[in-house]
């Protein structure tokens, strides 16, 4: 059943595919081999030779998923690393799905537009609202150049938090295109220059 501290709920399950009250369910394990090494296992539980309605046996089936395990953990210290450099330099990241509309940030484009992540859905138009009318027009304008001539874009412009403070940010952007030579994607960094501006 794996180490003690994840055998919480295990021996509940296993007895209720036992009565037929649930076929089956899977979970995830880690196991301690004879040779000291910790490995993980997906296991999956499904009762056979049912017998007035209930199950006289559970077959488990256990796959070795330890480097899936491995891969995921060094992909969340990549994305917890990632995350630390960006809010130590102040550099946001985003990424639009033109076709669908949907637009992603990063934790420090949240930080850098003082927008709370647990309620605020970024868009496009939302991202403009943060502008001025003047600078809205021309970051509309270098955005358009580059989804019309496949090229990069870089544009420096004051957004204004929701609680009225004014940021000064340089931002770019690369645009990706399908084999319809259409723009399907658009993806890029926002950098918070207040203070260097200051300076």
């Amino acid at each position: 059943l794996g180490f003690p501290e994840e055998r919480e709920g295990v021996e509940e399950r296993l007895e209720a595919v036992f009565s037929g009250r649930v076929t089956g369910y899977a979970f995830e394990r880690s196991y301690l081999r004879k040779d000291g090494e910790r490995v993980w296992g997906s296991v999956a539980t499904s009762g056979l030779l049912k017998r007035e309605g209930a199950p006289a046996s559970i077959l488990l089936v256990v796959q070795d998923i330890t480097k899936r395990r491995s891969a995921e953990d060094a992909l969340r210290r990549t994305q917890a690393n990632l995350e630390d450099a960006q809010r130590l330099a102040h550099i946001g990241s985003w990424d639009w799905d033109i076709a669908s509309g949907a637009l992603t940030w990063s934790p420090e484009q949240f930080r850098i537009f003082g927008e709370d992540p647990s309620t605020y859905h970024p868009s496009y138009e939302g991202y403009l609202g943060h502008l001025a009318e003047v600078e809205r027009g021309n970051t509309q304008r270098a955005v358009q150049s580059a989804l019309q001539a496949r090229g990069d874009y870089g544009v420096e412009h004051q957004i204004t938090r929701p609680d009225g403070t004014v940021r000064t940010v340089f931002e770019q952007g690369q645009v990706d295109f399908g084999s319809n030579h259409q723009p399907v994607r658009m993806f890029g960094t926002t950098q918070d220059i207040t203070e260097r501006k200051k300076l």
